[in-house]
């Protein structure tokens, strides 16, 4: 599977995301010129903190001895499972779960984090990263990564993370 990877940068002094180019439609363009995407995450909300307390901590409680399967998000083994890894169902699955449980903020129970936040698969991150990457890109022929059927959308119309604050 060719996919992405977070890894601690020691040049950066933070945590990386390392996306090889050949994920992405527009792979040959010259944004990536036959390189990987790179994104350094800045440490808000003390993210940094949290993703070393999960190495650090967390992580071997969740596997439960099982073998670390190398990936960030991984399932608490039980003993009818012993395998950590998510395949893309259950990743989905449970992204959805979390998103509805923790993400999507209840006015009633006063739980939840976002307002008018509605449930949303793993998917709708590639949507943003797209746009982000459009974004850094400067032109959409450059920056194509979404859908085909998205072609006829100007730069302007498409989604993109609220600003903190």
């Amino acid at each position: 599977m060719k996919c992405g990877e977070l890894r601690w940068s020691d040049c950066e002094r933070g945590w990386e995301v390392l996306i090889p180019s050949v994920v992405f439609k527009n792979s040959g363009s010259s944004f990536f010129g036959q390189k990987p995407f790179r994104l350094i995450l800045p440490d808000l909300f003390n993210l940094y903190k949290y993703l070393e307390a999960d190495i650090d901590k967390h992580r071997g409680v969740l596997l439960g001895g099982a073998k670390d399967p190398s990936a960030l998000f991984v399932k608490t083994v039980k003993s009818t499972s012993i395998d950590a890894a998510y395949d893309s169902t259950k990743f989905y699955e449970a992204w959805r779960t979390v998103i509805q449980r923790y993400g999507i903020y209840n006015l009633y129970t006063g739980r939840g984090v976002i307002k008018g936040l509605l449930p949303h698969g793993p998917h709708n991150l590639r949507d943003i990263l797209a746009t982000h990457i459009l974004k850094q890109t400067g032109s959409y022929e450059q920056g194509e990564l979404r859908h085909p059927a998205y072609a006829g959308c100007r730069a302007t119309a498409l989604r993109s993370l609220p600003t903190a604050g």
